[in-house]
């Protein structure tokens, strides 16, 4: 016979940011993540791959669970801005 408290699960609270739910969700994005938003079924980010490396904008596609960095790189972050913030539209 068991006792009741043979059966109590332990639980693992996460709390996601928006700057950590993209590495949550989509473990191939690597590097450090400064700015995030949602467009549509995507989500967009700007990233720095690696320590020293120029930044980069990902697109996380929240239906095929896929990364695509755009070609384009910015030596910082205030460069990337207007490109950031006028991502997706037309």
């Amino acid at each position: 016979m068991y006792a009741k408290n043979d059966y109590l699960q332990t639980i693992d609270i996460v709390e996601i940011t928006p700057l950590s739910y993209p590495k949550y969700f989509f473990r191939t994005l690597q590097g450090t993540t400064y700015a995030t938003r949602q467009i549509e079924d995507k989500i967009i980010c700007v990233i720095e791959p690696f320590i020293g490396a120029n930044f980069r904008i990902a697109i996380c596609d929240m239906k095929t669970k896929k990364v695509k960095l755009t070609k384009t790189s910015y030596k910082n972050i205030p460069s990337i801005e207007n490109a950031f913030a006028n991502f997706g539209d037309n």
